[in-house]
């Protein structure tokens, strides 16, 4: 039988491995606090069904990035983190961006994302902070030639704005 503080000293150490695990896959950093309103979460849409239910609880989403929620305080960052989740998760779904009152929710800046547009928070958002911005149609996701304009508008500020752009329904408009 395992003591109180037999099990003590083992979630100590656990926390110093992923502590460890952390910083040896270049996450570990100072961490910079930021100040964002908005704030913005892409998943799929089953995910969002629960998520809106339920509120977000932080998760460890692989063995090398902290227990936390990843975020983006940046709209155009949330649809590019769209198509890189339909890539990964290999999932056919539309995807839902989740838009998030964050006046009250501690950030910091992830310097690891595209353009440094990406947050995160070790906090859990209740359900009430949360609503649907907008849904990523899957086709859309699907079709590379979407992309590859969206991501050279958006990235390298080349090119117009993508027209199914306007599909989302977005009240802010880069120009």
């Amino acid at each position: 039988m395992i003591t109180k503080q037999e099990d003590f000293i083992r979630k100590m150490i656990r926390e110093e491995l992923d502590n460890l695990r952390y910083k040896m896959a270049g996450y570990g950093h100072d961490e910079k606090k930021v100040n964002y309103d908005i704030v913005y979460h892409t998943t799929s849409y089953d995910n969002a069904k629960i998520i809106l239910a339920n509120g977000f609880n932080k998760n460890k989403p692989n063995i090398d990035e902290p227990e936390a929620i990843f975020l983006t305080p940046d709209i155009y960052g949330a649809i590019i983190l769209t198509k890189n989740l339909s890539k990964t998760k290999n999932l056919k779904t539309d995807w839902v961006i989740l838009k998030i009152n964050s006046k009250e929710l501690s950030l910091y800046k992830d310097p690891y994302s595209v353009k440094e547009s990406g947050v995160y928070t070790y906090d859990n958002i209740p359900k009430e902070l949360i609503s649907i911005e907008t849904i990523v149609d899957a086709d859309i996701v699907r079709n590379q030639n979407n992309w590859k304009s969206f991501w050279n508008w958006w990235f390298w500020n080349t090119y117009e704005k993508p027209s199914f752009i306007e599909k989302f329904n977005l009240p802010q408009f880069k120009s």
